[in-house]
């Protein structure tokens, strides 16, 4: 708990509110077991205990409720609680994104020929491929780039609703405006 705290620490030194994500997986969990406090892996898996209160605990403070407003911004376990306005708002988008993916889905390819959409899935798929490059790049092409397979389907399956660079950008998950850029520049091609 000590190292953690300290790497989300650097963070805020600036004084200003920072951000901290925490990726693990269960593989994580078991393969470090022996290294891993149990402190640590209740902090990691935890779901119904606000987790700045579980790191102060642990130094020896006692937080008596979230004092900050509003109290999504504490941690994730308080912004699956909070109902203010803005995550009022960012329900009801996840609603109509989840509505489009399935009006996306239920998307016919009629006017792509099977060819184009197998020369369109390669094309992306190399470019997807070229972005991997060099020992600088941390993790997986996807979590560098925001650029998935799972992208790649989602293009092709919308190949017939998406008609411009401004519909990559809104109704695909991009992660760059430069990866969008790509995507349109070669959906030209077969349009």
């Amino acid at each position: 708990m000590e190292e953690y705290f300290q790497e989300i620490g650097r963070g805020g030194r600036d004084g200003l509110p920072s951000p901290a994500t925490l990726y693990y997986n269960s593989h994580d969990l078991s393969k470090r077991r022996k290294e891993m406090s149990n402190v640590m892996r209740n902090y990691v898996t935890s779901t119904s205990v606000c987790r700045r209160e579980m790191i102060l605990k642990y130094f020896g403070y006692i937080l008596d409720g979230c004092t900050l407003l509003p109290i999504h911004k504490c941690c994730d376990y308080h912004k699956d609680i909070c109902y203010c306005e803005d995550c009022s708002v960012e329900i009801v988008s996840e609603v109509d994104l989840a509505l489009r993916d399935i009006v996306l889905a239920n998307t016919t390819l009629s006017d792509c020929q099977e060819v184009d959409l197998i020369q369109l899935r390669d094309e992306l798929t190399s470019y997807w491929l070229n972005l991997h490059y060099g020992r600088s790049c941390i993790g997986s092409t996807c979590f560098s780039s925001g650029y998935s397979i799972e992208l790649i389907e989602q293009v092709c399956s919308s190949f017939d609703v998406v008609n411009s660079f401004d519909d990559v950008m809104t109704m695909m998950p991009v992660f760059t405006k430069n990866n969008a850029i790509v995507i349109w520049e070669v959906l030209k091609k077969y349009k």
